[in-house]
């Protein structure tokens, strides 16, 4: 993510599998178009950290701009914070809530899996 001229990164597990079928296919455009009316204000507010972007990945001296790794486990086991699956669903429904029309099921799906 980019956040005015720096990359930041965050950490997280995987998007949870119910998501990722609710956003592909038929929503990805939809999502794609409610994630582009979010300012970068309201996503940075919806993830736990952004930090500026380090471990950059290079494949083949290739920089892969946007990814990198970090020593997860190392970071998990200080306590430092994680998008978890729930973070994601509660992310999904802020993105769904600009387009309940397209998004509704994602919603609803997101819901479930942030226990709300």
């Amino acid at each position: 993510m980019k956040v005015g001229n720096e990359w930041k990164a965050f950490v997280s597990e995987r998007l949870p599998t119910a998501l990722d079928d609710e956003i592909k296919g038929r929503n990805y455009i939809a999502f794609q178009k409610a994630c582009g009316e979010m300012t970068p204000q309201q996503i940075y507010d919806a993830l736990p950290l952004c930090f500026p972007m380090t471990h950059q990945l290079v494949v083949n001296g290739e920089v892969f701009r946007g990814v990198a790794r970090y020593p997860l486990l190392e970071w998990e086991a200080m306590g430092e914070p994680v998008m978890t699956h729930q973070s994601w669903a509660k992310f999904c429904m802020k993105v769904a809530l600009n387009d309940m029309t397209n998004l509704d099921k994602l919603f609803q799906v997101a819901q479930k899996i942030a226990g709300e």
